[in-house]
């Protein structure tokens, strides 16, 4: 068995250049990650600890249920309130947190966890292998959950005792410790609470940093240091999350002190703070990517040379110096660069190829397809969609361009009623799992990034990263970007980037590699 001994002192969670979902992790599973630090959830010791601070998010929060939600903002309040049975360490190594040692078995096909004795949850009732086993039976009930490609590797979860859990799963799961355990998908919920449905998630208890206090009022959401929290007491008592749509408006608020810290803001707005000023610009390149969507499923777009067409008229180096002022980099492939796997492919952009891959498409001729968007949903989106719209006339394809409010552009994606949409996505870590599942996999959980695209090659080969690790892994991700290029579901536009701003030290508070917020903890005693 390889495990992970339980801490002993604080460590520091360091960002990464780079990121999501936002965040990384490696672990036992792949042969390494022991740490004898604890998992102080990142900071430097010498942030002075506040009662409170004010986060301006750009959206509202639209569910606190994992299973179905599908915003980053969302997931940053996961992480604040969810309790996780192990922790990325600053090297991208997990470290114990709920439980004291995780251990993988040689051949990556179960897992035991063993939590430290007396763990409590928000509300102070005791937080027992029970629970666990709840949570995990839940995430696998869940029917059409986006934690699918995810969750549904696990075969059974088991509690051998109190304190001590038991994973088994269908095939080996290499880095199962890492992203179904180390993010917000491995938040551990009581088993009553969820016995009473859905609506306990309206406002859950939580085994976490941080409870919470006030569910969101239309305004804001507000977090309290969870006293019952066995890893450290956050050094920001009270949070409180904030909604502020428009991106100048947090900004200026931002700047006359009213909030501390404004996450995701627009690139062209932060890249005029400089860091001279008490507000500082922290961009962060994440594991992920801006892309294109594009429906597999029908009309026009379900013809690939159409879709190869359409990435090969766009100019991303123009979308990247205008929409992300040059804060993040072009990308066409399917791996980000910031991702170990990632093979460089050309983002020049190529006009005459372009037309020529329209010949036997219904664009052969010129047509006109529709291009939905909200700025709700991207504050840049309006902007991203105006210059597509300019690239794309070039080759004969005319784009109609339709905004919509961000609710009715998220049912419109779930009921694949579109043509083109800009959008994102991102991994919580380095490893291929979480990414390869929601945007590729035919029934990874979110529709192969919302585009409908279904190849049984392509999750033939996602299987294959999954399972395995090292070069097999390395040569899996090689096939799966070469099978992207040859299918072109969608196009990568540019690698996912962070821009908060703030006016707070990054020892007390910052966004971590993976888009989470990450507040600075006491080191466990």
């Amino acid at each position: 068995m390889k495990s992970i001994p339980a801490p002993r002192a604080p460590w520091r969670r360091l960002a990464a250049i780079p990121a999501l979902a936002a965040a990384t992790m490696f672990i036992a599973a792949c042969g390494g990650g022991t740490s004898s630090t604890s998992p102080n959830n990142g900071t430097e010791q010498n942030a002075g600890p506040r009662p409170q601070a004010t986060v301006a998010l750009g959206q509202a929060p639209t569910s606190l249920d994992p299973a179905v939600t599908v915003t980053g903002f969302d997931r940053v309040i996961l992480g604040l309130v969810g309790g996780l049975l192990v922790e990325t360490g600053p090297n991208g190594n997990t470290v114990p947190a709920l439980a004291e040692k995780f251990q993988m078995s040689a051949d990556n096909r179960s897992a035991t966890a063993t939590l430290r004795p007396g763990l409590k949850f928000s509300d102070g009732t005791a937080l027992t292998a029970d629970d666990v086993v709840a949570t995990w039976k839940r995430n696998l009930s869940k029917k059409d959950s986006v934690l699918a490609s995810i969750v549904s590797r696990v075969k059974s979860v088991t509690a051998k005792d109190d304190r001590t859990v038991v994973f088994q799963f269908k095939a080996p799961y290499a880095s199962f410790a890492q992203v179904p355990l180390a993010y917000y998908v491995g938040a551990v919920y009581p088993s009553e609470g969820l016995a009473k449905g859905d609506k306990f998630f309206e406002q859950p208890v939580s085994a976490g940093p941080y409870k919470i206090a006030q569910p969101w009022n239309g305004r804001e959401i507000v977090l309290e240091a969870n006293p019952n929290y066995a890893l450290g007491k956050p050094k920001i008592q009270t949070l409180h999350l904030t909604t502020i749509e428009d991106g100048n408006a947090a900004l200026s608020q931002l700047q006359t002190g009213q909030i501390d810290v404004a996450y995701d803001l627009p690139p062209n707005l932060v890249s005029r703070l400089g860091n001279a000023g008490p507000v500082k610009a922290i961009p962060r390149q994440a594991y992920g990517f801006y892309d294109l969507r594009m429906n597999n499923k029908t009309g026009p777009l379900a013809n690939a040379d159409l879709r190869k067409a359409i990435s090969l008229a766009i100019d991303r180096k123009q979308l990247v110096n205008v929409v992300w002022q040059g804060k993040t980099s072009p990308a066409a492939g399917f791996w980000p660069p910031t991702m170990k796997g990632h093979e460089t492919a050309s983002t020049t952009r190529d006009v005459v190829q372009a037309k020529q891959l329209l010949a036997g498409t219904d664009c052969a001729q010129g047509c006109e397809l529709t291009y939905s968007y909200s700025d709700q949903d991207f504050p840049f989106a309006g902007q991203l969609a105006l210059l597509i719209r300019d690239q794309l006339k070039q080759i004969g394809v005319s784009v109609k361009l339709r905004k919509m409010d961000r609710a009715a552009l998220v049912d419109a994606l779930r009921k694949g009623d579109y043509q083109l949409m800009n959008g994102g996505i991102f991994s919580p870590m380095d490893v291929p799992d979480r990414l390869a599942g929601l945007a590729l996999q035919s029934d990874g959980g979110l529709n192969a990034e919302f585009s409908g695209y279904a190849s049984k090659k392509m999750d033939t080969l996602i299987q294959q990263a999954n399972q395995n690790a090292g070069s097999t892994r390395t040569q899996a991700m090689s096939q799966i970007d070469a099978q992207f290029h040859a299918d072109q579901p969608y196009a990568v536009l540019a690698t996912w980037v962070y821009m908060t701003a703030s006016r707070l030290p990054e020892s007390l508070i910052k966004t971590d590699a993976g888009g989470r917020i990450v507040v600075a903890r006491d080191a466990v005693r």
